[in-house]
């Protein structure tokens, strides 16, 4: 009876073994699926912020050229300047009035390890009225 007590014991460590062995590549796959959605937001964030940046350098002078924007846009955030492609255009609404139309297009420089998960190429714009 003893010895019967003692198998069963071990059968249980053998069990929560297993248990562990077919949970943990969840959990792994849920951590790295986080932290890789984690880096691809902030690094969307970051070009949102260098577009509003962008934003506010033409709403106090319009006059700004593209490579002033490119190099404001590019020294303070950590991107590849020949990835990002910003462009300046002045843009005519149905009412009359004149805006200038900024847009960011470009690659995050990101590959994710995750299937499906691929928003490496990004597409922004702002609109400032003159």
């Amino acid at each position: 009876m003893i010895k019967r007590t003692d198998q069963f014991k071990k059968n249980e460590i053998a069990a929560t073994a297993v248990e562990f062995a077919l949970i943990a590549p969840l959990l792994v796959l849920l951590t790295v699926g986080t932290i890789q959605i984690m880096v691809l937001f902030y690094a969307r964030h970051q070009l949102s912020d260098g577009l509003d940046r962008a934003r506010r350098l033409l709403q106090i002078d319009s006059s700004v050229s593209v490579e002033t924007l490119r190099a404001e846009f590019t020294s303070r955030y950590v991107f590849d300047a020949d990835a990002i492609e910003l462009t300046k255009e002045l843009v005519n609404l149905t009412n009359g009035a004149v805006v200038v139309r900024v847009a960011v297009q470009g690659s995050l420089g990101y590959q994710s390890i995750l299937p499906g998960l691929d928003w490496s190429t990004v597409n922004l714009e702002t609109y400032v009225p003159q």
